[in-house]
């Protein structure tokens, strides 16, 4: 059967005390041979730019690592359609740098990708457009400076000016 919608949550889903390809085993309830889920945890970590061993732990890895691995995680089952809550959530500037090329990376290679973010400097970076949510609908959509100067959006968000 055929994955369409993977979830990575805002909050990280690993198993620290487990191994990554351990996590990445748990992440493909289909796959039992050890080849096979080495093979795939590899490929997995090359995809999403993660240089770091299938044996580490992954409670070791770094917080940017641990939004990574969720990622990868995810992707594992190949999906159409990738929901990232809040993917950027604790990184500094360096990583949520990265996890805007990783996510623009994953789009060109056919992942449609839904991010749900409030870290603007992450979603400029994206360069995608943008649909802003205010009580359940929308409120307005377009680039992202379309959004920054709209009426609507700067009374909801900032208060009237």
């Amino acid at each position: 059967m055929q994955k369409i919608l993977r979830i990575k949550f805002q909050n990280i889903s690993i198993f620290n005390d487990l191994t990554v390809e351990h996590n990445i085993r748990l992440a493909l309830p289909n796959k039992s041979n050890q080849e096979d889920i080495k093979v795939l945890g590899t490929k997995i970590l090359n995809r999403i730019g993660l240089n770091i061993n299938l044996i580490d732990r992954a409670g070791s890895l770094s917080h940017g690592h641990k939004q990574w691995l969720s990622i990868g995680m995810a992707l594992a089952m190949e999906p159409k359609l990738l929901l990232l809550d809040e993917p950027t959530a604790g990184m500094g500037l360096k990583e949520t740098s990265a996890t805007a090329e990783l996510v623009k990376s994953l789009n060109r290679e056919g992942v449609t990708i839904l991010v749900i973010e409030h870290d603007m400097a992450f979603v400029r970076e994206l360069e995608a457009p943008v649909t802003v949510l205010h009580l359940g609908k929308i409120l307005a959509e377009g680039t992202l400076n379309d959004i920054e100067n709209n009426s609507n959006v700067r009374n909801a968000y900032l208060g009237d000016h």
